[in-house]
């Protein structure tokens, strides 16, 4: 479905077969899957196992570098996931550069999404009232719904300034044609008199 999303914000006709369409889908669907369980490893069980690197031995340095470097690192696997999702999964030809906006969008959002999600299921514990033991389950597939939101927000981001320059190109060929149509008229004007 993420395809499906990808191709129609980008306004364009899926020119990839069926097989391939779906082989793709579930490439991104498990690397995307993968991605969420390291976000919420290393977000939920991180500081546990910074506390274990300090215990053995490396001391509060080792802690301190382990906070930065998960987050950093964690960092850079959700922006690689995300340029390849948004490069891949459209059918058009984009380079790296043009899907950094929506992919640096998508990782930030996920970092700001996960930290309000975080605020509102700490501050407002009503969930075991409501669902009960799936509470925990109920969280996680509100948290996966807020997450693809902000992935589907940065693809719009993408193909509104793929759509842009498209535009911009399109433009700026009519108005070439329009301008040496125009000397050509005025050449053959001039040959006539």
């Amino acid at each position: 479905t993420s395809e499906k999303a990808l191709i129609r914000f980008y306004k364009i006709e899926d020119t990839r077969g069926f097989w391939m369409s779906k082989f793709t889908s579930i490439i991104f669907a498990v690397l995307v899957f993968i991605t969420i369980i390291a976000s919420f490893g290393l977000i939920i069980f991180g500081r546990i196992i910074g506390i274990a690197i300090a215990r053995n031995g490396s001391g509060p340095e080792a802690l301190k570098l382990w906070n930065l470097s998960r987050y950093l690192v964690l960092s850079l696997f959700i922006a690689i996931v995300i340029c390849a999702l948004y490069k891949t999964l459209p059918t058009v030809k984009i380079k790296l550069w043009e899907v950094l906006p929506g992919a640096i969008f998508t990782t930030i959002g996920w970092y700001v999404a996960s930290f309000l999600f975080a605020l509102y299921v700490n501050n407002f514990p009503q969930y075991e009232i409501i669902y009960g033991s799936l509470a925990g389950f109920a969280c996680m597939i509100m948290w996966i719904y807020l997450i693809s939101i902000v992935i589907l927000a940065g693809a719009k981001i993408n193909a509104m300034i793929y759509r842009h320059r498209q535009n911009k190109r399109e433009q700026e060929a009519n108005f070439n044609q329009c301008k040496e149509t125009v000397f050509e008229q005025a050449e053959s004007a001039k040959i006539a008199d």
